[in-house]
């Protein structure tokens, strides 16, 4: 009970300094609602947090005093701007308040989240029992705390990928409690969700419509089931989401949120290097216009905002792992660089799953994830919603004509096929697919 206890405890604390940490970072990014707001300043926190862990493990000082000490300090200094966090929950709130008069379906699914949402915190409390939780996601947190540094481990080649959602987990195994870490992937998820339920209220102009949206992806078993582990495919779902939304919704009209779409892919690729896929395609997306009409100056002006944005949020990965090995994308493409082939697991494991690269698996690319997912992690199922109501989908994207929309999602579904065919590795696509399924049924609701 007391690890419960101080788990709620830290996080009292820890919530607020992320806020106040990501509303300075992003004094440019341009306001949308409140809560969408709040949740992409809890992202650009969550990473400033991470890389603060990152250069104490550099200078070997991974140690509580100065993560206490950074936390006092914020808060300190930033305490003015606490009634803006303040103001961010109550507007969370009223999203939830059960006493709104949406009807009684609005009112079950609210409720519903809700419930699942304490269940699955209440999960959050119990022991790491996941497989790569165990095998490398707390273990090498734990072994940078042990030699206070972040030094490369030589027989842990985990060690040289990105890591920077692991140096969160660093501060649970600080304090001895494991569920303080398993809380900054769970909460990465109930962001994730609660963002996607806001976007669709915006597009569709209702309530009852985003929360469905929202309760489809949460209750989307590869979600649910990863994040009241130390995996981080939850986060770099988030990020990506975050990155991309930005990229539709602003297209080339504000520079700053262009950066910041761009530095989002990039935390993105620093949580995991195979978010990579994720920003080739944004690159393209970005690239396209370009050269459909031929605007070369002010296209390549966007895309240097927009990598500018990307190298801030990952390039120390790949500057590090450039210096240490002379491959920046260590232990990945190690044959370019002239090096030694890069452990089994890494080389392998990815061809080894999924299905042989044929026309025929990729035009079935969502029946085989839903009636054959032994070949795709099947502890990940993405269950059956996505393809049971793809003819929606398809209608929303027609209807709205959300074609960026529908570009991402071939994009994306795409890069995956060719690359590594494991269904947690194509969630950054759901919460995209999810808001065309949910225009699509908004207007089939209102025609029908």
């Amino acid at each position: 009970m007391l690890i419960v206890i101080e788990a709620i405890i830290f996080w009292l604390f820890c919530l607020p300094v992320l806020y106040l940490i990501g509303e300075w970072i992003g004094f440019g990014f341009s306001r949308r609602s409140k809560i969408l707001d709040g949740i992409v300043f809890i992202a650009f926190g969550w990473a400033a947090l991470a890389y603060f862990m990152v250069a104490l493990g550099l200078f070997k000082n991974l140690s509580l005093f100065p993560v206490i000490l950074f936390f006092a300090v914020i808060l300190l200094f930033r305490r003015k701007r606490l009634i803006h966090f303040v103001d961010w929950l109550k507007a969370i709130g009223s999203f939830f308040d059960l006493r709104s008069g949406f009807g009684a379906w609005s009112w079950y699914l609210r409720i519903g989240f809700l419930f699942s949402v304490l269940l699955t915190f209440v999960v959050c409390m119990l022991p790491e029992s996941s497989n790569d939780g165990l095998a490398y996601h707390l273990t090498l947190p734990k072994l940078f705390l042990k030699q206070s540094s972040i030094a490369p481990i030589e027989y842990e080649l985990y060690s040289y990928r990105s890591f920077l959602q692991n140096m969160l987990y660093v501060i649970g195994l600080m304090f001895g409690n494991v569920p303080v870490a398993k809380l900054f992937h769970w909460i990465t998820g109930v962001l994730l969700v609660l963002a996607v339920s806001v976007i669709v209220e915006q597009k569709t102009k209702d309530r009852n419509m985003g929360l469905f949206a929202g309760a489809l992806l949460w209750f989307t078993p590869t979600l649910i089931n990863q994040i009241t582990t130390t995996y981080v495919d939850a986060a770099v779902t988030f990020y990506v989401f975050l990155s991309i939304y930005l990229l539709i919704e602003e297209p080339g009209e504000k520079r700053g949120d262009i950066f910041y779409s761009g530095l989002l892919i990039g935390i993105a690729i620093s949580v995991k290097f195979l978010a990579v896929t994720a920003c080739i395609c944004s690159f393209i997306y970005l690239l396209w216009p370009t050269f459909k009409d031929r605007r070369w100056g002010k296209g390549t002006s966007l895309l240097a905002v927009w990598g500018t944005g990307v190298a801030v949020g990952c390039g120390f990965w790949f500057m590090r792992n450039w210096i240490l090995t002379g491959n920046p994308f260590y232990p990945y493409l190690t044959a370019w660089f002239n090096k030694e082939a890069s452990f089994p697991l890494v080389s392998d494991y990815y061809n080894f799953m999924g299905l042989p690269r044929t026309w025929m698996n990729y035009i079935l690319i969502l029946w085989n994830l839903t009636f054959r997912p032994v070949y795709f992690d099947y502890h990940h199922w993405i269950g059956p919603a996505f393809l049971v109501l793809l003819p929606l989908a398809i209608y929303g994207v027609c209807k709205a004509r959300m074609w960026s929309y529908l570009a991402f999602i071939w994009l994306m579904s795409t890069t995956w096929f060719f690359s590594a065919q494991i269904s947690r590795y194509l969630m950054p696509m759901f919460p995209i697919y999810i808001v065309c399924l949910a225009m699509g049924l908004k207007f089939f609701y209102d025609k029908f």
